[in-house]
């Protein structure tokens, strides 16, 4: 809901309704139409404020600006902010961005800062952008991996012009060709949630976890290479 639109809309439509009454008592057929003019107008904005929802790629503003700190700090407290693995994790149906100095299981992450065989790490659960995500179209409608991630990279979030997706066995290798200018500033913090998205995307098509194995930003192209993991 869009607060400004609601009460533009509802005085427009207020005050719209009175003169028509009026209109209808006077017989102004004049006064009468501009009337009803501004009612319509009014009840589209009215609705249209009621009815507005945030432009996606917010979302990865949002998500990058709330979680940029937390990231960092963790990657500077552990000694790891230089040489740090990421692993996008699916535990009991819900999807966690894992930050961590060495490997660590899927199975042994919970939510926030934890242990696991010896390894530090953050995990941060991915709920809204997975929900997101789940609205672009599931696996079993778009089999083709491309076109599923087009739906969501460049259709959902507009974080690229185009794609790139070829996945030859356990690996996935995409390149997102010519990055918006919000995705390459959102790219340069430690948080990238443009990688978050591109990892979460290929675990929900595939419905394992996968880790990021290379990455690399040419130009205003992304390259990544992923793996589809067991855990």
């Amino acid at each position: 809901m869009e607060a400004r639109y609601v009460i533009a809309g509802a005085i427009g439509t207020v005050v719209s309704s009175v003169f028509a009454v009026y209109a209808l008592l006077s017989g102004n057929s004049m006064v009468l139409g501009v009337s009803l003019s501004t009612l319509i107008l009014g009840i589209t904005v009215l609705t249209l404020g009621l009815t507005y929802v945030e432009p996606l790629g917010e979302l990865l503003k949002k998500y990058s600006k709330d979680m940029n700190m937390l990231v960092t700090r963790f990657l500077e407290d552990s000694g790891i902010i230089g040489n740090y693995r990421f692993k996008l994790c699916v535990k009991d149906g819900k999807y966690y961005a894992v930050y961590s100095s060495s490997n660590v299981k899927c199975g042994n992450v919970n939510s926030g800062v934890g242990v696991s065989d010896s390894a530090v790490y953050l995990a941060i659960p991915l709920t809204n952008l997975s929900l997101s995500i789940g609205e672009a179209g599931e696996a079993e409608e778009i089999p083709n991996i491309r076109d599923y991630l087009e739906s969501i990279l460049t259709k959902t979030f507009n974080i690229c012009r185009s794609i790139v997706a070829k996945a030859s066995g356990k690996e996935v290798h995409i390149e997102l060709i010519a990055l918006s200018r919000e995705a390459v500033e959102l790219m340069r913090s430690p948080v990238n949630p443009v990688r978050a998205t591109v990892a979460l995307a290929v675990s929900k098509y595939f419905r394992k976890p996968v880790e990021i194995a290379e990455e690399d930003i040419v130009e205003n192209n992304y390259t990544v290479k992923l793996k589809v993991v067991g855990d």
